[in-house]
């Protein structure tokens, strides 16, 4: 409850905060790994967040590796913002001619993301980080 004894009301989402309840952090992490960008976003991730997202994996698109990881492995909650954004990102790297692998572990959050809205077949998808970076091998161009 807020103090004037209504409940508190997360914009995007429409999930109810209360004062006794921690939003859950939300992170977007870069990092290299085997020549590839890998960029981790975490927590509940909505229109909130976008920009910080969006900046995030732009940087990836223009960084001097070979490839682009998204990893939302650590990913609570996720709606349309987050989706709209990989299907972006996905289009971006297409026309750089830039391989990209989005990947899990996917939370039920996500998976449910990618089913409702019928994208999976549309998004460059791995299980997890490992099979990320396999499949980044195999698209990346030669020396």
């Amino acid at each position: 409850m807020r103090g004037d004894g209504r409940r508190g009301r997360r914009r995007g989402s429409g999930r109810r905060w209360h004062d006794d309840q921690r939003r859950p952090a939300r992170q977007a992490t870069s990092r290299e790994q085997s020549g590839v960008r890998v960029v981790a976003l975490a927590g509940e991730l909505d229109l909130d967040y976008e920009q910080e997202m969006s900046l995030a994996l732009a940087d990836a698109l223009a960084s001097a590796t070979r490839g682009t990881v998204v990893d939302l492995s650590g990913v609570a909650f996720a709606d349309s913002t987050l989706l709209n954004l990989l299907l972006q990102t996905t289009g971006r790297h297409r026309t750089a001619h830039r391989p990209l692998a989005i990947c899990g572990p996917f939370t039920p959050a996500v998976h449910n993301l990618f089913d409702i809205t019928q994208t999976a077949g549309h998004l460059p998808l791995a299980v997890d980080l490992d099979q990320a970076l396999t499949d980044i091998d195999k698209t990346a161009p030669g020396p």
